[in-house]
């Protein structure tokens, strides 16, 4: 099997609600990983997840927007939407449609049998949608756009942009502005699954640096996995900091948080041109205190 076959199983597996073909797709030890959520352990417990999602958000439609392939690794970057069928975190149901972009990272043994998922999504922004949060976020996606895939079999790996990444990160935390900006292009674009909408320009970066520098002073990040694919670097890191200070209306907590997300970086010669970023805005949340 090949990661792009696995790719055409899995979705139609899950579009199907074909549960037992799912299974075949996992090793019986296969782990499945979420910011914020338990850890799933095995193949019964991972199944257990997707029809507990798929009971929750009936008329369940998937597509993929992005996948990178890397060896044994498979990266999607992928839409869902259905409508609100049963309880969600505590909400009765709507039957209001929902649905959130996510990405998603399976790593194969030799027998194209997934031992990892992890995925990355934002139930911040199903509240919202929900209406039981009064906050500006994303609309539900659009699941009509062309898949775009890049592969490492006929896209050479860019290895100085792995360490362009890490000097990206490096600035950002011991807080040197204009070297950090002077690694972006001007018409930069980022998009952020965790906020409203895209982020164009300079000036959106150059509001977030000042606001993560005042809440978190002694911010570190983890670079947990770093690939290459064409001019693309993916990044996983765990981001650990000391909520010292305001954080969009939210005041310090002296609250110590990690906080695990994924990036994505286009890069345009020696700037990055545009990004992409997903994670859990109500881990965060939690971590510094709100709910509680």
């Amino acid at each position: 099997m090949s990661l792009t076959l696995f790719r055409e199983s899995y979705l139609a597996a899950v579009r199907t609600k074909d549960y037992k073909s799912l299974a075949s797709l996992y090793a019986a030890d296969a782990i499945r990983k979420s910011p914020g959520q338990p850890d799933r352990i095995g193949v019964t417990q991972i199944l257990e997840h997707y029809q507990e999602w798929q009971g929750t958000f009936a008329d369940m439609q998937l597509a993929d927007r992005i996948l990178f392939l890397k060896d044994n690794v498979l990266i999607a970057v992928w839409g869902w939407k259905g409508r609100h069928a049963q309880s969600y975190m505590g909400v009765e149901p709507s039957n209001k449609e929902v649905g959130l972009i996510a990405a998603s990272l399976f790593w194969f043994d030799s027998d194209f049998r997934v031992t990892k998922e992890h995925t990355y999504e934002d139930p911040y922004t199903l509240l919202i949608q929900l209406g039981v949060i009064d906050d500006q976020g994303r609309a539900v996606p659009s699941l009509t756009e062309p898949c775009e895939i890049y592969d490492c079999k006929t896209l050479k790996p860019r290895f100085e942009n792995l360490a362009k990444m890490r000097r990206y990160n490096e600035l950002l935390l011991s807080k040197q502005l204009q070297p950090w900006l002077d690694c972006m292009s001007d018409d930069i674009e980022w998009d952020d699954q965790m906020v409203p909408g895209l982020a164009v320009g300079k000036e959106h970066s150059r509001d977030d640096f000042v606001m993560l520098a005042e809440a978190f002073p002694d911010a570190s990040i983890n670079m947990t996995n770093m690939w290459s694919v064409g001019d693309f670097v993916i990044h996983q890191g765990i981001f650990t900091a000391t909520h010292k200070g305001p954080l969009k209306g939210i005041p310090a907590s002296n609250r110590v948080v990690n906080v695990d997300n994924m990036d994505i970086a286009y890069f345009d010669g020696d700037v990055i041109r545009k990004g992409w970023t997903f994670g859990n805005t109500l881990d965060m949340g939690s971590q510094m205190g709100m709910g509680k």
